[in-house]
């Protein structure tokens, strides 16, 4: 929202009140979270925080499960391919220190 010309405060505020006020702000202390939300109630979910430095840059949906590809620009980093089952059981499939993507997906 942000790069479309809504400032970072409007933008905060739109994300608040989508989740809650569960999501967090960015940090660089810790990596990126994948959450979970009920749609029903409304209510996140942590299920995954990455080591600090990692994030996520994308996800998809592939037979029944989400996959969820990271990055991190840090010298000898992992990248990692995760993949979250229906019962959240979360796998690592694919690990890499050269990148991981899912775009052409």
């Amino acid at each position: 929202m942000v790069s479309a010309g809504v400032s970072e405060d409007v933008a905060w505020g739109i994300a608040d009140s989508i989740t809650n006020g569960e999501m967090p702000r960015p940090t660089t202390e810790t990596g990126g979270y994948i959450y979970k939300c009920d749609l029903t109630t409304g209510e996140m979910e942590r299920l995954y925080t990455a080591e600090k430095g990692v994030a996520f840059r994308m996800a998809i949906e592939f037979e029944g499960n989400i996959y969820f590809g990271s990055f991190s620009s840090a010298t000898g980093a992992e990248n990692d391919i995760l993949k979250i089952d229906s019962e959240d059981n979360i796998t690592k499939v694919f690990t890499s220190r050269n990148g991981a993507s899912l775009r052409a997906a």
